[in-house]
């Protein structure tokens, strides 16, 4: 699809998950793409810049700073999204989170596609093949390309990779579930340290220590998507620590979670 129907199919991605949307007209668009507004559960607003970039082309960290001084055009904006095919450069998801910009890549997008079940958006899109084939020089220019930014990966990269990998909102509900058990079994048996009730209690001191760290690294790669997909901004230390010494952070997270997203 051409960029201009890029900015529709992002606008109409946002309104699957509850938005009003409202796509920037091309001969008055004034940088701002989409701007998407939500009365539920409290009025929230926000500003999509989307990018359609090819294979090549990422959103630099210039680039987020740019879009981030869009906040000023609109009245009463809650936050800035950036989406776009392609991905975001070391610097750009780092000045991203200075300056509370979420970012939305190419992963992010395919699956929130797939999450939403809205594979029939991409069918009122043309989508045309790329004419001609790439040279040599081409090829071994995009591979070096891929290599640079492989190679520039921080540790940031790799923990917003494994944030898309899969669903840590789920593997937090199993595993709170799961500790909340064990130690419940734990309580009952307290005491014992001879026999089958013994041994019991062992486990289940072992298996609930082991399920509070499952639910922890949970917690903290769930918190970076919600950072990611949301205009909450959840005190991620302040979770964590809450976790270890007052359990019911988790409960408090998860309600709140389901207000924000």
């Amino acid at each position: 699809m051409d960029d201009y129907d890029f900015e529709y199919f992002v606008g109409d991605l946002w309104e699957r998950m509850g938005w009003e949307c409202n796509v920037s007209q091309a001969s008055v668009d004034a940088g701002i793409d989409v701007v998407a507004t939500k009365p539920n559960p409290y009025p929230q607003k926000t500003i999509i810049q989307a990018k359609r970039y090819g294979p090549n082309t990422t959103v630099s960290g210039p680039a987020i700073q740019q879009y981030a001084s869009l906040k000023q055009q609109e009245s009463g904006v809650d936050s800035v999204v950036i989406a776009t095919t392609n991905t975001f450069t070391r610097a750009a998801e780092k000045r991203a989170e200075e300056l509370n910009v979420k970012l939305v890549d190419g992963d992010d997008l395919v699956s929130m596609v797939d999450e939403l079940g809205a594979e029939d958006l991409l069918e009122q899109y043309d989508i045309g093949e790329v004419e001609g084939a790439q040279s040599d020089n081409e090829t071994q220019s995009a591979q070096s390309h891929a290599s640079a930014i492989a190679s520039a990966e921080s540790e940031d990269g790799l923990l917003a990779r494994a944030v898309r990998a899969r669903d840590w909102y789920s593997t937090l509900l199993k595993a709170t579930g799961l500790a909340f058990t064990a130690l419940l079994i734990g309580v009952l048996s307290d005491g014992t340290n001879i026999g089958f009730l013994g041994a019991v209690n062992s486990a289940a001191e072992t298996v609930f220590g082991i399920l509070l760290i499952v639910v922890a690294v949970a917690l903290y790669l769930d918190i970076r998507y919600v950072r990611r997909h949301s205009s909450w901004n959840p005190t991620t230390w302040l979770y964590l620590v809450g976790l270890f010494f007052f359990y019911i952070t988790v409960p408090v997270y998860l309600y709140r979670r389901r207000e924000a997203i």
